[in-house]
């Protein structure tokens, strides 16, 4: 906070009965800061007005828990992902109900607007990321890759990209008009529930079960932290001392009794790092 002024903050009631709370799932301003959307554990999206902090609109139409929430660019529009596997849109003024866009066969954990506002991106617990059309509500890509539910997805910086995040544990990076998977990260993170990537475009961040935050570089960004080393996957051969005395002869069946994880690895070539 600048010129050492001391943050207010104000405790907001989701639901008005206090034995009915329940978790709030997500929350997104509108563009102009006028507006707070918060996705419910009920069927309803409550509307927030943070200057006066007073209750506005409850969107129903879900029928189950609200998973995620956004606004469109020009905040004309607002998404809500939920537990019946729709994605709905509303007019966040009137209150209207909009589209509502079907086609994940379980529930669906995010939802996002690329930088336009013309199409949208959400990802579900049946494993797929898919695209639509925001004004004719049609879908146009269905992704598949993730082997299990995917958490987070959200359109790169520019829009030509869409990058999803899963319980399998990878990041994929896809072509966000011909469905084509472009890249998949997959370093034994455990089950990822969050993404983000960068306002360039140059690195992906990504966090989940293990309680680790994983930084994924573009070449263009590696001169700041080394020298970029190779242009392909690549193996590592390590040589391990292990102290103490096995009373067998190893074999291809003996089983490893310890995991040892390795943090980081340096890599020199031509004599520098």
């Amino acid at each position: 906070f600048q010129g050492g002024l001391r943050p207010h903050l104000y405790c907001l009631p989701v639901l008005k009965a206090e034995r009915h709370r329940q978790a709030v799932a997500d929350a997104a301003f509108s563009p102009d800061g006028k507006l707070l959307a918060a996705a419910t554990g009920t069927s309803t999206v409550v509307l927030w007005d943070p200057a006066t902090r007073k209750r506005g609109r409850e969107l129903k139409g879900h029928k189950g828990a609200v998973n995620s929430v956004a606004f469109a660019p020009d905040g004309r529009l607002l998404a809500s992902a939920g537990n019946d596997g729709s994605v709905r849109l509303w007019n966040p003024v009137s209150g209207k109900p909009g589209r509502k866009l079907s086609g994940h066969s379980r529930a669906v954990r995010s939802v996002s607007f690329d930088p336009a506002g013309k199409s949208l991106v959400s990802a579900g617990d049946d494993g797929t990321v898919r695209t639509w059309s925001v004004d004719s509500g049609r879908q146009l890509l269905c992704m598949k890759g993730h082997r299990a539910p995917v958490r987070s997805a959200f359109f790169a910086p520019g829009g030509q990209r869409v990058v999803s995040a899963g319980a399998d544990g990878t990041v994929r990076i896809w072509d966000a008009l011909t469905g084509q998977q472009l890249l998949k990260l997959d370093e034994g993170t455990g089950r990822l529930f969050a993404a983000a990537m960068d306002p360039r475009g140059a690195t992906v961040a990504a966090g989940g079960k293990s309680g680790r935050l994983w930084l994924w570089f573009s070449r263009d960004e590696v001169p700041q932290y080394g020298e970029w080393v190779y242009d392909h996957p690549f193996f590592l051969i390590l040589n391990v001392a292990v102290g103490g005395n096995y009373p067998l002869e190893p074999t291809s069946s003996t089983p490893d009794e310890v995991t040892m994880e390795i943090d980081w690895v340096r890599a020199f070539t031509s004599g520098t790092e």
